[in-house]
């Protein structure tokens, strides 16, 4: 195989760390799949804040990639970070003096650092069967309120959009706990957790209703919390009709991301299944990145009053 073409980015935060490192051939050969899913129109955008996080937590949790390679955790790191920072530039073009112009937190070190260590216990757990059974069991509670938040943060920008852009209203359709249906099908592996999610609107068994017992109601809280935060602070008004489509498609996904790993976890510690707890571990480590490096540049405002620098689709 030969050597990928060098990869030119734009400044980022990464350090030297345990969890990650840069793999340039690994991303040029998800972006030559890409390509080939969309040879009409590719998209630099979609490609990073989409097509190539999904591709990785399908792998992850189907087990074609455990561990998660250095480069995959790398690559989820490039589209948390670049996908804040989207999200922030086009926040402040459309709304100069909104909310999001205080937040301001430097994207140093220490805060790298915050991401990598919140990634590291998912990464251990899924090196042991108890361990990682063990840690899907705590965590549930975790990514129910995570899965409620970006929950109800959708359900509140499908229900107002920027003035002028035509709604979409069958975008996304809530079932029930840990389980909610998007149009656009960013990962297709949920197609196989129905009946997880099943179960655990109606668990059956002891193990699975003390599992289940308590998540409704921190999802329910979550969704609150969702809600408020782009409804009372953060807002999609102004916002062109193309960055409102891409947020929604950025949204989905994060939901789709938490919903599987969230639906894999439940069934391996409900079922006593290693596989799928080591599986939901690993996913569990790479959304602490995905998700932290996305919090790292929504709240980076070193360039603001600028267009966002964003990588290029790699050739």
């Amino acid at each position: 195989m030969g050597t990928a073409p060098a990869l030119a980015l734009p400044e980022h935060p990464f350090f030297a760390n345990a969890a990650m490192e840069p793999d340039p051939a690994l991303l040029h050969a998800l972006a030559a799949r890409y390509r080939a899913s969309e040879p009409a129109a590719p998209s630099p955008t979609r490609f990073l804040f989409g097509f190539a996080p999904m591709a990785l937590f399908e792998a992850l949790l189907t087990g074609h990639d455990r561990p998660p390679s250095p480069g995959a955790l790398w690559i989820l790191h490039l589209s948390g970070y670049f996908g804040g920072r989207w999200l922030r530039a086009e926040l402040l073009r459309a709304q100069p003096n909104g909310i999001i112009k205080d937040l301001a937190v430097p994207a140093d070190q220490a805060a790298f650092d915050e991401v990598v260590a919140a990634a590291l216990p998912g990464l251990r757990a899924a090196e042991d069967d108890e361990a990682a059974v063990a840690h899907c069991r705590a965590r549930l509670s975790e990514w129910a309120g995570a899965f409620g938040y970006n929950l109800g943060y959708l359900e509140q920008i499908l229900e107002e959009p920027p003035a002028g852009v035509r709604p979409m209203p069958n975008f996304a359709r809530a079932g029930g706990l840990l389980w909610c249906e998007i149009r656009t099908r960013p990962l297709p592996l949920l197609d196989g957790l129905w009946s997880v999610a099943r179960r655990a609107g109606a668990p059956d068994e002891e193990p699975w209703q003390e599992l289940c017992a308590p998540l409704a109601a921190i999802q329910e809280h979550g969704v609150r919390n969702g809600r408020l935060v782009w409804s009372t602070g953060l807002s999609v008004e102004g916002l062109p009709a193309e960055a409102y489509r891409e947020l929604l498609e950025l949204s989905a996904a994060f939901l789709a991301a938490i919903e599987a790993t969230a639906l894999t976890g439940l069934s391996g510690a409900g079922d006593a299944r290693p596989d799928r707890a080591r599986a939901a571990a690993l996913a569990d480590a790479a959304l602490e990145v995905w998700q932290g490096s996305y919090a790292l540049g929504l709240r980076d405002g070193r360039s603001d009053g600028q267009p966002p620098d964003l990588p290029d689709l790699p050739s």
